[in-house]
């Protein structure tokens, strides 16, 4: 009988059949031609380890995989029969199977003990293949039928739970390989119960899985075994499923500390064999998800991560509080080295040369190195601006909001239907669908009397309006339409605006900004604001009697998104604009088109000292505002209101308000249907504070008195604002009401054309400036008509 064949001889037998070439079964170290590519050159290194198993590594790339296909081998051929016995032989199979029972691949129990996975094609390789949980068909039903589902370690010890008539399931690999396909496969499951093997690993597996189901399932509970290590030793010693010990929250040392956003554990192995198949196989990881907090925005991958800083402490000590406590940041080629560093295993196969001694052969042993990546491959795989199988992140929200299909968003995490992701500031007790009527009054109650109740509102308009900016944040995903500027201002200070604007943007989310005075400055601001993660803007206490004038910004207003060159770099960033802007400030007045564009509140207290009053129903109502607790109390009464709405059908109001019309309509049923009345009936005095449409009735009532409706140029009109002396009296024309420049002075003539040519066809008061062209001359005619008469 001929003594076993080696794991090398048998490798060299395949080698020869395969290539005709030959290896030394004898020898410890060896290179020849690669038999899976087309090898010009010896590339394939051929040694053995301490153990006697094959080692291989292709100095191309070609994996150990590639080598024994090409050979017609499998690992196992590698290895040395352990304690002279023969190879290792399978004792059990798990098939693994699809929704509808079609084998995807077989997990194989080796004795001794190891395992190895086969695709349904017979491959022992599963690139490519889709993971899936453990008797699935069975799991999907479960849930469905509204039966609890138990996630243990390992097919034994499901197919044991199963025998005993339970739903039992697992994930192929083992602890620490659990998957987001695997979360959304028993996303929905009304109760789930994690079993974890009683050691270290198997503990913070447990963990690591109740964490990634409990946004996503009824009740999730974490047991181990009262006896032995598994769930299969447990009933072995005849205990049953209600003697499992629940795992323990304060045994922080089996914790590993988890993704601070994400909802996958366990660390996918990346094999580097080549510059070319990186760029392939770390895109594909990405496009997996098998990297957790990675989103897709605009066609960037964003990197989700917490923001330093404990948004914890009490928000007065800080002018600025932390907006929101999670930030995106676009992903670059260091921020995905330390993402794969973090929560991959990416490595290369490496040789380390023992030279011999005494003419003996030289020693390879060959090793797993962990690696990163080269620059240049991590700079390519983020070139692309296409990337299935990513999830889309829409935004960061700080609050429940509404859905578009009008259910509330109130499970902090992502949320797939939205591509939100809420990161509450505050915790907010679950809200239910229907609220009864009792906690509905309660609700209004509050809002309307201890909250806003001391308000010197200078007309019942203002409170509406004020009320209808405060619901803004929460109604907008589901009312999906641009929202308008919000201005509170008062007659003088200490009247409550700043109260007012944190009521809005503490409980969202804010960042207050200086008003710019330039365009250039105001569209700068824009950009980098919109850059951080805060649903309120606030131009802070402007100067009093500030004209809210700013092209760019109305521009913003009715636009969707806004796109603009990323500050410091020659990159245009294209943005959503899903944020609420606020001014506060005294005295305000507004310019241009930001006129029709804003919602006004304001304040007048009639009093030279405001500050001094007392009597409050809420006393410090500024510090009040500031307390989270207080601020989960106020969320909690909006929420209520705004559910009750959609649960009475949302009905809408008969409100026109231009590119707002759907925001003023869908606020303005929610504040009818809880009997607050006065949105947005002073509209009439907001166009009142326009300064440049006062100023420009003004000036056309003048002409239409100096001349009529008569066709004049505008050297006439300019001559005419000429300052006469008669009888040593000064003569004024206009008696003070003609256009004026910078510095006081009536502008010229090529002035004011340009400027009358800006008002052609606009209304002020009952006023309209009409344009025409003598047909010889090609001399330009200016004329006013009034209301609809244009026959003049």
């Amino acid at each position: 009988m001929s003594a076993p064949t080696s794991p090398l001889g048998t490798f060299a037998a395949a080698y020869t059949a395969a290539t005709g070439g030959d290896v030394n079964p004898t020898r410890g170290q060896q290179d020849v031609k690669c038999p899976a590519h087309d090898d010009g050159t010896a590339s394939l290194s051929v040694g053995t380890g301490k153990d006697g198993r094959v080692l291989l590594v292709c100095q191309a790339g070609c994996s150990t995989d590639d080598v024994l296909t090409a050979v017609g081998l499998d690992v196992v051929d590698l290895f040395p029969p352990r304690e002279q016995t023969a190879r290792p032989q399978i004792v059990a199979s798990y098939r693994y199977v699809d929704e509808q029972g079609t084998l995807l691949f077989t997990v194989h129990r080796f004795e001794p003990k190891t395992f190895r996975q086969q695709a349904a094609d017979g491959a022992w390789r599963m690139k490519g293949v889709r993971r899936v949980l453990y008797r699935l068909p069975e799991v999907l039903a479960a849930i469905a039928d509204g039966r609890p589902v138990y996630v243990v370690e390992g097919e034994k010890d499901a197919d044991r739970l199963a025998s005993l008539g339970h739903v039992a399931t697992t994930c192929p690999q083992g602890a620490g390989k659990w998957r987001p396909e695997y979360t959304v496969s028993l996303a929905g499951a009304s109760e789930v119960h994690v079993i974890g093997d009683n050691d270290d690993p198997g503990r913070t597996h447990a963990r690591q899985v109740a964490k990634a189901l409990e946004a996503t399932v009824g009740t999730v509970k974490v047991w181990l075994p009262a006896s032995g290590k598994d769930v299969s030793d447990h009933l072995n010693a005849g205990h049953g499923l209600d003697d499992l010990v629940p795992l323990a929250d304060d045994d922080q040392a089996d914790d590993v500390e988890p993704s601070p956003v994400a909802d996958t554990t366990g660390k996918p192995d990346i094999e580097i064999t080549g510059e070319a198949a990186a760029i392939r196989d770390l895109r594909a990881a990405i496009e997996r998800n098998d990297l957790p907090d990675l989103y897709v925005t605009s066609g960037e991958i964003v990197h989700l991560e917490r923001v330093s800083g404990d948004i914890g402490t009490p928000l007065g000590l800080t002018s600025d509080p932390p907006p929101l406590p999670y930030a995106p940041t676009v992903l670059t080629p260091p921020g995905l080295a330390s993402t794969l560093a973090r929560y991959a295993h990416v490595y290369q196969q490496r040789v380390k040369v023992k030279k011999g001694k005494n003419g003996e052969p030289d020693e390879r042993e060959y090793f797993e190195e962990e690696v990163v990546p080269p620059a240049r491959v991590l700079a390519a795989v983020l070139s692309g601006r296409y990337w299935p199988g990513v999830r889309p992140l829409h935004g960061i929200v700080g609050s429940p909001v509404l859905r578009p299909d009008g259910s509330l968003l109130q499970t902090a995490g992502y949320d797939p239907g939205t591509g939100l992701y809420f990161a509450p500031k505050v915790d907010i007790p679950w809200i239910p669908a229907r609220p009864d009527a009792r906690e509905v009054a309660a609700a209004r109650q509050f809002l309307l009397g201890p909250f806003l109740g001391n308000f010197p509102w200078e007309s019942a308009a203002d409170r509406a309006n004020y009320v209808g900016l405060l619901v803004t944040n929460i109604l907008r995903p589901y009312v999906r339409t641009v929202t308008p500027f919000g201005m509170i201002t008062a007659t003088t200070q200490a009247s409550g605006k700043t109260i007012l604007s944190e009521g809005i943007g503490l409980l969202y989310g804010q960042r207050t900004l200086p008003w710019p005075d330039a365009e250039a400055e105001m569209r700068k601001a824009i950009t980098a604001a919109l850059g951080e993660q805060a649903s309120v803007l606030v131009f802070d206490n402007l100067r009093e009697g500030t004209a809210v004038e700013a092209p760019v910004l109305a521009q913003l207003l009715t636009a969707p998104t806004w796109s603009d060159r990323r500050l410091g770099t020659n990159t245009t960033v294209t943005m959503a604009n899903d944020r609420l802007w606020l001014a506060t400030g005294n005295n305000l007045r507004i310019g241009g088109d930001m006129a029709t564009r804003t919602v006004v509140v304001r304040l007048d207290p009639k009093m030279p000292r405001p500050e001094l009053r007392t009597g409050f129903t809420i006393p410090d109502l500024d510090q009040w505002v500031k307390d989270p607790a207080n601020q989960r109390t106020l969320l909690r009464h909006l929420l209520v209101l705004v559910v009750d709405w959609i649960a009475q059908g949302a009905p809408r109001a008969e409100l026109v308000m231009r590119q707002f019309t759907p925001w003023a309509r869908a606020v303005g049923g929610f504040l009818a249907h809880h009997d607050i009345p006065g949105f947005l009936a002073n509209a009439e005095d907001v166009r009142a504070m326009d300064d440049e449409d006062n100023e420009w009735e003004v000036f056309l009532t003048r002409w239409v008195e100096l001349f009529e409706h008569r066709k004049v140029t505008s050297a006439t009109v300019r001559k005419s604002a000429d300052i006469d002396m008669v009888g040593g009296q000064v003569i004024d024309r206009w008696e003070g009401r003609f256009l004026s420049d910078d510095t006081g002075k009536p502008v010229n003539a090529m002035s004011l054309g340009r400027r009358l040519g800006g008002q052609v066809g606009r209304f002020h008061g009952e006023h309209v400036l009409r344009r025409g062209k003598d047909p010889h001359t090609k001399q330009t005619f200016w004329w006013v008509t009034t209301g609809q008469d244009d026959d003049q």
